[in-house]
């Protein structure tokens, strides 16, 4: 095999077949069903269905993008993410780089090509394909060359990730508004893959000749600020006294390594969209956008968007932050973690303090861009004065006592959502991870979405719906129930908490639960669908789980 292409082409091959295939089957089916004569002639009603039908594809194509950029890359390391393997194969750094980036170009390219001419605009939608396609390549291309390329300081590589795949897209979507030619759009995006290979080629290369942990200009003006005349001094200084227990020093290492993902992603969103929205709000009158048969203004909008997408992103976190290192390759725990003289509750504690940790930085970060928008947006009903200070005049107790229990609620709900899927990686076999983690929570979302979308086109199911929906809560709380007892009891046999501990648990676990119903029975006479609604939402059964799955993973 003398061709570079082939080679890197086969290898990649043997990578994505099987994805690729399972791929492009489901996309023929949705072609398919797009072309049902009633989806056909009710395009309204079949672009909701068709686009949560198309939600899955995201996690195939998530692969993809990891077997394109040999990844996952370590986002937080200053070293290149290129195999080192490869380095020695007999072909140029531009052909190294250059390949995977054309492959990948082209397959994630035609996908959407796929996607859109056969389903989105079978159906009516009407998207463009062209632009879109060749976009589609421009940002495998910088995710690939972001990820060959060293970086000359930590975090490097997740700082500039973000904000170039966003400017891509936007830049766009703008020039598409604009009415600029597709085939202008598409040759630009051609312009800029080729610009994102000349810098994976050159990464590459440095990499390749022992330059992979940043440029010289970095070692040197690091060398300067750290250095000193008296080593010995200087050592001293940053003595730091030793950890008071293995627990404190598992922390550290949690707070340092595995817990900068959340926080960071909500300073970019919140960044990106506080301007905009700012100056939204200050507008006269007030952009307002029509969602069904709301009128809703767009600050109010933007507002729900980030508490969202922070909720969103959260969930995401708490996959990482089950593993010993956040931006590493596997779940599996590597030796010098599992022979530490750390018991494994104490492990599942350090990482449940991490999640507290990282929610309250990114709820800060969230509360101080709202109250700062606050303070800089005038009231719509009087100009003269801001919302802040309007809200601080017709503050009463009852209402501020709702604001802080709303803010309570969010900030536990985002700690949760960290949480409660931990015991998934901390298991470290990816096939526990797919089987029972993703699988049941597409399928469950699209059942439930597209329950939603029909009984909002036919009314006339809503009262069966009424009628179901208690029942099935009951019925998952009971279940619920019956797999926590299983969880303490296989905890007391395997004497990872002792009886005494497990019964603290319960009872402040009853005390809270029962807090909640009082409170929501005296202040807003809660329907009783709340009472299984706040034993699902308190994440106990799942949390019994993490010690026992990080047992299973550390004592194989």
């Amino acid at each position: 095999m003398n061709s570079p292409a082939l080679g890197i082409g086969i290898y990649l091959w043997l990578r994505f077949r099987w994805v690729v295939g399972g791929m492009l089957a489901y996309l023929l089916a949705l072609a398919v069903a797009a072309r049902i004569p009633r989806v056909h002639a009710s395009p309204d009603f079949a672009l909701p269905i068709v686009a949560l039908l198309m939600f899955p594809l995201a996690i195939p194509f998530t692969y993809l993008v990891h077997a394109f950029t040999y990844g996952p890359t370590d986002l937080a390391a200053r070293t290149s993410g290129f195999p080192r393997h490869m380095l020695s194969l007999p072909a140029s750094a531009r052909a190294l780089a250059g390949w995977p980036m054309l492959i990948g170009s082209v397959m994630i390219g035609t996908f959407w090509a796929l996607a859109a001419g056969l389903v989105l605009n079978a159906c009516g939608v009407g998207v463009p394909v062209l632009w879109p396609a060749f976009m589609a390549g421009a940002v495998i291309a910088w995710i690939q060359a972001i990820a060959w390329v060293p970086f000359p300081f930590p975090i490097g590589r997740a700082v500039v990730l973000i904000p170039i795949i966003m400017g891509l897209i936007v830049c766009g979507l703008y020039a598409g508004s604009l009415g600029v030619s597709p085939v202008a759009i598409a040759a630009g995006y051609a312009a800029l893959a080729l610009l994102a290979h000349a810098l994976a080629a050159r990464g590459v290369a440095r990499f390749r000749l022992g330059d992979g942990g940043g440029n010289r200009l970095a070692e040197s003006l690091r060398r300067r600020v750290f250095s000193t005349s008296d080593s010995q001094s200087a050592v001293r200084r940053r003595a730091k006294p030793p950890f008071r227990s293995p627990a404190a020093a598992q922390l550290w290492y949690e707070c340092r390594r595995n817990i900068a993902f959340l926080p960071g992603m909500t300073a970019v969103t919140c960044i990106a969209m506080f301007v905009p929205l700012v100056k939204a709000a200050r507008a006269t009158p007030i952009p307002r956008s029509a969602i069904g048969a709301f009128d809703v203004p767009i600050p109010i909008f933007g507002l729900c968007a980030c508490l969202v997408s922070l909720y969103a992103i959260s969930g995401m976190a708490g996959g990482g932050l089950g593993k010993s290192d956040y931006w590493g390759k596997v779940a599996q725990w590597p030796a010098f973690l599992t022979t530490r003289p750390l018991p494994t509750a104490d492990f599942v504690l350090a990482k449940l303090k991490a999640a507290a940790i990282s929610t309250a930085i990114a709820c800060a970060i969230i509360f101080g861009f709202a109250s700062l928008g606050s303070i800089l947006t005038p009231n719509p009903f009087d100009r003269s004065q801001s919302l802040a200070a309007w809200a601080m005049h017709h503050a009463t107790p009852q209402l501020t006592m709702y604001g802080v229990a709303g803010v309570v609620l969010f900030v536990f709900g985002i700690w949760r959502n960290q949480v409660g899927g931990l015991f998934f990686p901390l298991s470290g076999r990816p096939w526990f991870m797919t089987a029972f983690g993703v699988i049941p929570s597409i399928v469950s979302l699209l059942v439930i979405s597209l329950g939603g979308v029909v009984a909002y086109r036919h009314p006339v199911i809503l009262p069966v719906v009424r009628r179901v929906t208690p029942w099935v809560f009951s019925g998952v709380v009971a279940i619920n129930l019956a797999v926590g007892v299983a969880l303490a009891a296989a905890l007391r046999r395997t004497r990872m908490m002792q009886p005494r501990t497990i019964a603290l648990l319960v009872a402040g676990w009853l005390v809270i639960v029962l807090g909640l119903l009082v409170i929501l029975h005296g202040q807003v006479r809660a329907h009783p669908i709340l009472i299984p609604a706040i034993l699902l939402f308190l994440p106990a059964t799942r949390l019994a789980a993490a010690p026992l799955a990080l047992r299973w993973n550390r004592h194989r």
